[in-house]
């Protein structure tokens, strides 16, 4: 027993000293590329992400302030050759505030033809009808500025303010709808969704009108599963929010209610 008591304790001891030695280590240096740093007629306060095209690694993103006209941008940023590190970055649109809307917020979400990139659906939190936001569809014909076609204005009535990125079904990436959720202090909120072909929104969720199933108020976006479900977070309604599923139609289930 004591020269199993010995062992024990060299092992112990040996995996003690190993795990101070990884603790004390110096941390693996990670560096860090700033590849734009914007100015102001190019935007500010990026705060939407980015959305990728796979095909080409070319990046696409909304600065939400600043720009020509104030109202933000929309800009793409193309990747280097091999032989040289310096990005290409590029306003494609600059919101004028009016009936195409201001300040974006969220990332764009692509639109794919026959596996090639087409265009950009996107909203914004501001301008449209009133101030409420817009949603818009972006063309890239010729140089920039790519065309805008505003799809839908948003009114105070149906829930304002669009607050999350739209979705695309992962798993079917040829469907036609994309989803998404509006949501106002003074103004209450929906989950829509839009057909991206003939351009028309519908209001599949909205308790304000008894729209579909109540499933909490102000959703603050909704995500898809493989088999078509949405899944998202409402900020209040039962006690302090909840957490809800829905098919593509607005009926559905609250899974959980905070308290």
């Amino acid at each position: 027993f004591g020269a199993a008591r010995a062992v024990i304790g060299f092992i112990l001891f040996s995996a003690i000293a190993l795990a101070q030695a990884l603790l004390c280590a110096p941390a693996t240096a990670t560096k860090l590329e700033v590849i734009h740093e914007f100015t102001g007629p190019d935007g500010c306060a990026p705060k939407g992400g980015l959305a990728v095209d796979p095909n080409t690694g070319i990046l696409y993103g909304t600065a939400t302030y600043c720009g020509g006209a104030g109202g933000g941008t929309v800009f793409t940023l193309t990747p280097p050759p091999p032989e040289r590190r310096r990005w290409k970055f590029e306003v494609v649109y600059d919101f004028q505030g009016g009936a195409d809307g201001s300040q974006p917020e969220t990332a764009p979400t692509l639109r794919f033809f026959d596996g090639e990139f087409y265009s950009l659906f996107g909203t914004t939190h501001n301008g449209g009808l009133a101030g409420s936001g817009a949603l818009f569809e972006l063309l890239p014909i010729g140089r920039p500025p790519w065309d805008l076609q505003t799809v839908h204005k948003f009114s105070c009535d149906e829930g304002a303010i669009p607050n999350s990125p739209l979705q695309l079904s992962l798993t079917d990436p040829s469907s036609n709808f994309l989803y998404g959720t509006t949501s106002s202090a003074g103004c209450g909120g929906i989950v829509f969704r839009v057909d991206r072909v003939l351009l028309q929104l519908q209001v599949i969720n909205n308790p304000d009108k008894n729209i579909g199933t109540f499933v909490g108020n102000h959703p603050q976006g909704v995500t898809i599963d493989a088999n078509g479900t949405l899944f998202g977070t409402a900020f209040d309604g039962e006690f302090a929010g909840t957490v809800f599923r829905m098919d593509q139609f607005g009926k559905g289930k609250i899974l959980h209610s905070f308290g």
